[in-house]
């Protein structure tokens, strides 16, 4: 029967513990003293002062300085809200399934990389404005992927629902001087300050524009329409740089005339050979 029964050894407060919920250590003399475990029952387990915490009430686990005490570094879980935080001074990394996203945080502010899978907006880099607001967007939700500056939305804008593709300062936030490629209309245009200018090429009217056709300055443009084999120049003045352009040779005339419209008014000028 003696090896049945185990009677504990006198020493060490007769085997218990020292202090109340902390779990005993022997100390290698046979008495027992505070490890830095504590276990209170049923509701949480941790180590004391940093290093581990598991709050079975509240669903709260924690990895590292959870209290702050030197660096702050640490590993926080919330099973009830479904999320999990990774710190490390000064930067931190959610993963909320609640809320169905992830993102980074520096200082405190949203900042690097966020993916809000509940919404299907996936930001990256400064979408927050805490600099300079550069940053690039993907919405899923709407096929939409752009850029940002300051807040103002300028450098890409690519509209895949409806065929619509932008480069430049599309927002006006400057001076305007984008692109754009509308493949629904077949389009291909350049825009400064607000106005279609510079170029435009209209492949569903076979419309081809050059230079201020739309009247921003003093309207010097060149227009070709295929459609109806012309081209219209619209200037003061017609300069042709050449130097041979012109010469001396003794001509015939060939009773021929080009015709040349000039304000709506159809002139002949002789042709010689």
């Amino acid at each position: 029967m003696s090896d049945i029964i185990y009677t504990p050894p006198a020493s060490g407060g007769g085997g218990q513990n020292p202090t109340a919920n902390y779990i005993p250590l022997n100390n290698g003399t046979s008495s027992f003293v505070d490890s830095n475990i504590i276990n209170n029952k049923n509701n949480y387990i941790q180590t004391n002062f940093m290093g581990l915490n598991i709050d079975y009430n509240n669903r709260n686990f924690s990895l590292g300085d959870y209290d702050g005490n030197y660096n702050g570094t640490n590993i926080f879980i919330d099973d009830n809200n479904k999320y999990i935080n990774f710190y490390a001074d000064p930067i931190t990394f959610l993963i909320d399934g609640l809320n169905n996203r992830t993102q980074f945080s520096y200082n405190g502010n949203e900042i690097g990389l966020k993916l809000d899978f509940a919404n299907d907006l996936y930001s990256f880099a400064d979408f927050n404005s805490v600099s300079s607001g550069t940053s690039f967007y993907i919405d899923v939700a709407s096929s939409l992927m752009y850029t940002k500056h300051s807040g103002q939305q300028e450098g890409l804008f690519f509209d895949f629902v409806n065929d619509f593709f932008q480069i430049g300062d599309f927002a006006g936030t400057n001076n305007g001087t984008h692109i754009t490629i509308h493949d629904d209309n077949r389009q291909i245009y350049t825009a400064f300050d607000g106005t279609d200018l510079g170029y435009k090429l209209d492949f569903a009217t076979n419309v081809y524009s050059f230079g201020d056709f739309n009247f921003y300055n003093n309207n010097t443009s060149i227009i070709i329409d295929d459609n109806s084999s012309k081209i219209t120049f619209t200037t003061n003045a017609l300069n042709f740089v050449g130097a041979s352009l012109t010469d001396g040779a003794t001509v015939i005339p060939v009773n021929k005339n080009l015709l040349v419209t000039i304000n709506g008014t159809q002139y002949h000028i002789p042709l010689y050979n």
